[in-house]
């Protein structure tokens, strides 16, 4: 069988085997595979292929992610990915390549807590993993995913259709849109403590026995990625390890708007709640459904960017909206972009404390380089250096975050201008 095919095998006959020890040779048989809408249960949560699904591979063996970034290497790479789970299709291919686009260092922080999460977030082998962890969950524990993301292998090309597939692919269903590259560190973590991808990252950097406990799976140096920068024609040596899929319906476009993305990214029954999918029903920020305007009011008060996109749109055509006059709708459309501004002034704020703390250390480092004495100490200049090194790339990316917000603040106070009553 390809192992592409079978969903967490080895977790859920290693937990078999334990219950039947000491059993006759025919009770401690194999159970079946579980395929993946067995995996997520009855509840209507299997995988349909009108999705745009977001895959994170942090899960996956290493010789895994070698084959998909083998058949990135070949051509466009295509994939099966339904109801019996995530496989490759290693010679089936479209022609086309992938480009490098490199972005300033990124780190996020996931956190799965229960085994629908694990199930919907991780659909090569979280199946398994549910199954041995499910016990630790249910009193408890968590699976922490940190990611240190520094650019994207992006296909030229946004639509593949079946006419182009070339080879043997029999079950076909979607093609990689893009890779997110760079480093990750996925441990075990508990729910009554929060965590932040700093900390999980240092603890896959650990050397210690208790790391080596907690950490499930890791690749990746996030040291190395401090490097990269968003010039880079390639990702830092050591952190080029796939991290996240993005993959695309066969003969289908890439939906136009993002919130319309952010919906196709999940398994029904699930929404994208921050970087996961989890049960709609217990997400607490989401983004909306398109036509349910109480939902999305609802959403963007509660700072969800992709519902304030979606409310704008549907209050600029009177979608869902009741008769009201235009002033009242307009003054609604500004609320709507307050609300839509205040996430980056946020940021933009950020950025300002973080330029003026490595401003005030790059003074206080260029003090000490122009100290005559400082040369005398091979060990403490080259400490010194390396720290205005690190400072320097800092405040560059500082300023990136500063500017980026001050253009999204911009962007949105014209729109705002262009209101009249």
């Amino acid at each position: 069988m390809n192992r592409w095919h079978a969903i967490g095998r080895m977790a859920v006959v290693s937990a078999a085997l334990g219950a039947c020890a000491g059993g006759t040779p025919a009770a401690q048989q194999r159970p079946k595979d579980l395929t993946y809408a067995e995996a997520v249960g009855a509840t209507g949560s299997c995988l349909e292929g009108d999705q745009f699904p977001r895959v994170l591979t942090v899960d996956w063996r290493s010789d895994e992610r070698v084959d998909v970034e083998v058949a990135m290497k070949r051509g466009i790479a295509v994939v099966a990915y339904d109801c019996q789970g995530l496989r490759l299709l290693p010679d089936c291919r479209v022609e086309g390549a992938y480009g490098f686009v490199g972005v300033t260092l990124k780190q996020e922080a996931i956190r799965l807590e229960n085994v629908d999460e694990v199930r919907a977030n991780l659909p090569l082998h979280g199946a398994g993993l549910a199954v041995s962890i499910g016990g630790e969950l249910e009193r408890g524990a968590t699976l922490d995913i940190a990611l240190a993301l520094v650019g994207k292998r992006a296909a030229a090309r946004s639509e593949v259709s079946r006419d182009e597939l070339v080879g043997q692919c029999t079950g076909a269903t979607h093609f990689v849109r893009s890779a997110t590259v760079g480093a990750f560190v996925m441990s075990t973590g508990q729910r009554a403590k929060a965590t932040t991808a700093v900390e999980i990252l240092s603890i896959g950097a650990g050397a210690s026995s208790e790391s080596d406990k907690q950490v499930q799976s890791r690749d990746g140096n996030v040291a190395q990625c401090q490097k990269g920068t968003s010039g880079d024609e390639q990702p830092p040596d050591q952190c080029g390890a796939l991290v996240r899929l993005d993959l695309a319906v066969l003969g289908q476009p890439v939906p136009t708007f993002e919130h319309e993305r952010a919906a196709a990214i999940c398994p029904k029954g699930f929404v994208l709640d921050g970087e996961k999918c989890t049960r709609s029903d217990s997400a607490t920020v989401h983004p909306c459904q398109a036509s349910q305007i109480n939902e999305c009011f609802d959403q963007c008060d509660r700072g969800e960017p992709r519902s304030c996109t979606l409310l704008s749109a549907m209050l600029a055509t009177g979608q869902g909206v009741a008769k009201k006059s235009q002033r009242k709708q307009r003054a609604l459309e500004r609320q709507v972009l307050n609300k839509k501004i205040g996430p980056w002034k946020k940021k933009s704020e950020e950025a300002e404390r973080e330029i003026e703390k490595q401003e005030s250390r790059k003074v206080e480092l260029e003090a000490l380089m122009a100290d005559p004495e400082l040369y005398g100490d091979q060990e403490q200049w080259g400490a010194v250096s390396k720290e205005y090194g690190q400072v320097g790339r800092h405040l560059e990316r500082a300023y990136q975050k500063w500017e980026e917000a001050q253009q999204a603040i911009e962007a949105i106070e014209k729109e705002t201008a262009g209101m009249d009553d």
